[in-house]
């Protein structure tokens, strides 16, 4: 029996155009960030995640997190309800008028499952090893803009880092750069809004100083995410940058000392 020191591992799956993030703590809790897309042909729950989690012999999500209501994030969330134990969900308690939302707040009650609503300052306790430190959405925040009221998360463990930041755009770039200057600092980034030129700017990146960034896109997609501006100002910050348009899912693990990669498709 060799000794494996425990890690944290985060999966960035391939869903297309959205995003769905899975985190699996030391202690073994699973938190999942945003549950993809849904389509009419089908959704990121059905179709990506609980296949990965069965394959995994994952029978319980400790924690959903949902960054905001739109449907690139909270797609697969009404098959996820159905099929695998839940032990809370946080959203931002923005409110918005869609079918997949109204849908997913009366499942949820229906399964009795907790629908808890954070801001910035809160922390999500799952695993005591592993806090996960809610940085927005910042109360100054303005205006009707769901992704500007993105759940931004920074999850740390040991001397590493991971900081998701949803769809958030300029205003909540600013706001929590602002905020927080250089705590903002993390190893790895998952790159705002698919890198949309509206997201990832320079004054925000020069505070987070990524090693590894993530953006999570389709490969053709209609609002032809990434945009050049972004990728550049991503790629400008020296970060190893990761598309899972072109990866499939991208894994890396927190050891607490540093970041490792881990391939996907076993290459």
């Amino acid at each position: 029996q060799s000794f494996s020191p425990k890690v944290v591992t985060v999966t960035f799956f391939d869903v297309g155009q959205g995003d769905a993030i899975l985190i699996q703590s030391p202690g073994g809790k699973n938190i999942l960030y945003d549950a993809g897309v849904f389509s009419p042909f089908g959704n990121s729950g059905d179709r990506v995640i609980l296949p990965h989690l069965k394959a995994s012999g994952i029978k319980k999500l400790d924690a959903i997190i949902l960054s905001h209501p739109h449907a690139d994030h909270i797609g697969g969330i009404l098959s996820l309800i159905g099929n695998v134990e839940i032990g809370k969900i946080h959203d931002s308690g923005f409110q918005y008028h869609s079918a997949i939302f109204a849908g997913y707040r009366q499942a949820a009650a229906r399964e009795n499952i907790p629908i808890i609503e954070v801001s910035m300052g809160d922390v999500i306790h799952v695993d005591e090893s592993m806090p996960i430190l809610v940085l927005g959405p910042h109360p100054a925040l303005g205006g009707s803009n769901p992704n500007e009221f993105s759940i931004v998360v920074k999850v740390v463990y040991g001397g590493d880092s991971l900081l998701l930041t949803g769809d958030a755009e300029s205003q909540a770039e600013r706001l929590l750069s602002s905020q927080f200057g250089d705590f903002l600092d993390s190893d790895i980034l998952k790159a705002g809004h698919h890198g949309s030129r509206t997201s990832s700017h320079g004054f925000f990146l020069d505070e987070v100083k990524p090693q590894k960034v993530v953006v999570s896109n389709a490969l053709r997609n209609r609002y032809n995410h990434p945009h050049p501006d972004a990728a550049g100002r991503l790629h400008a910050t020296g970060a190893n940058v990761a598309f899972t348009a072109l990866e499939g899912a991208v894994v890396m693990e927190m050891t607490g000392n540093g970041i490792r990669r881990v391939h996907w498709r076993g290459d």
